[in-house]
């Protein structure tokens, strides 16, 4: 006699639920808690596209600041390598060093030599 417990609780618990469904009442909440759901998806989805807009807009705005830098930078460059090159044409031209014996304090003259090339190159 157990198993046709469930089964006589179950065919219950079906008639009921479609006693319930065809009622009015019902039909009505449930379409009232249907629209509910949808309004509050539509809302979320609208919330959820405006911020990624507006993290759109920023990453825009950030690109574009940086492409500039990036061009005052380039154009910065530009002018000093062309003022180098006017003044590059102007300079005397530079007699080579003299060598130096290969002495320690040699080596250190070496260094100073090569430091101070590096420098009046670099202006």
């Amino acid at each position: 006699m157990t198993p046709w417990l469930p089964f006589t609780a179950g065919l219950l618990a079906g008639v009921a639920t479609v006693q319930l469904m065809r009622s009015e009442r019902t039909r009505e909440r449930f379409d009232a808690g249907q629209e509910r759901v949808q309004e509050a998806a539509a809302t979320r989805r609208e919330k959820a596209q405006a911020g990624l807009d507006a993290a759109g807009e920023k990453l825009r705005d950030a690109a574009i600041a940086g492409l500039g830098a990036v061009e005052r930078s380039s154009a910065r460059l530009r002018g000093r390598l062309a003022a180098q090159e006017g003044a590059a044409d102007t300079k005397p031209p530079v007699e080579p060093a003299t060598p130096v014996p290969p002495t320690a304090a040699g080596a250190k003259a070496r260094k100073v030599a090569a430091k101070r090339r590096k420098r009046r190159d670099n202006e």
